[in-house]
């Protein structure tokens, strides 16, 4: 399942706006460059859209600071979630 996530972005609903989740976890090995290219094309723009980055590792939540500052360039309505720690 985690494979499938991690290459297949998606567009969901939530609270009648549209968000875009992005799953970075084992299979997505991306340097800074190549993680900030892959963020950009996966980001969608709108006034009712947004974009989630979920992490579903440690070493990605050990980046959530450069991710932080990636998104911040394309978008103030993106956010990070954590999933790391989860069961």
């Amino acid at each position: 399942m985690y494979r499938f996530v991690e290459e297949n972005p998606f567009i969901c609903e939530q609270d009648g706006r549209l968000v875009s989740l992005i799953f970075l976890g084992f299979h997505a090995n991306l340097n800074d460059e190549e993680l900030s290219s892959y963020l950009k094309e996966c980001h969608y723009h709108g006034d009712r859209l947004s974009t989630c980055v979920v992490l579903l590792n440690s070493e990605w939540a050990a980046r959530a600071e450069t991710i932080q500052n990636i998104l911040h360039e394309f978008s103030p309505s993106s956010r990070i979630l954590d999933l790391s720690m989860a069961p």
